[in-house]
């Protein structure tokens, strides 16, 4: 690896602390609050891959950082998922329209911004299937 790899790595693996953290803080969030509400559970392993770190082409020092973008990247792949089905569940509004903004995929199935007879027959629909 170059040397700049190499001088670079400890500041990755720095900032796997706080993944881990938000990791636990995820999990607990999911595990408990989805199935209270009624929200079918992510299934983690859908979103986090650590595979790369088998290639026996790699040297060692990119096998781990192999290591380190297959959990971050999922992780944040999986928590986005988990705030886009809260999001889905509290609040499916869209937000105003407004220049430079990238709109996430879930939010195709959202009410339109300011459309409140829309939101109120969405949460009326959504309590019949509840009940």
């Amino acid at each position: 690896p170059k040397w700049s790899t190499i001088l670079a790595s400890p500041m990755l693996y720095v900032v796997s602390v706080p993944l881990l953290f938000v990791d636990l803080c995820l999990e607990v969030y999911h595990r408990l609050t989805f199935p209270l509400l009624g929200i079918p559970l992510v299934r983690r392993r859908e979103y986090i891959r650590i595979d790369r770190h088998r290639l026996q082409y790699l040297p060692a020092i990119l096998k781990l950082a192999c290591v380190y973008c297959g959990y971050a990247n999922g992780l944040l792949q999986y928590a986005a998922r988990i705030a886009a089905d809260t999001e889905a569940y509290f609040c499916p509004i869209k937000h105003q329209d407004s220049v430079g903004f990238h709109q996430p995929p879930h939010h195709r199935a959202f009410v339109e911004y300011d459309d409140e007879e829309g939101f109120w027959l969405r949460q009326e629909e959504e309590y019949r299937k509840q009940g």
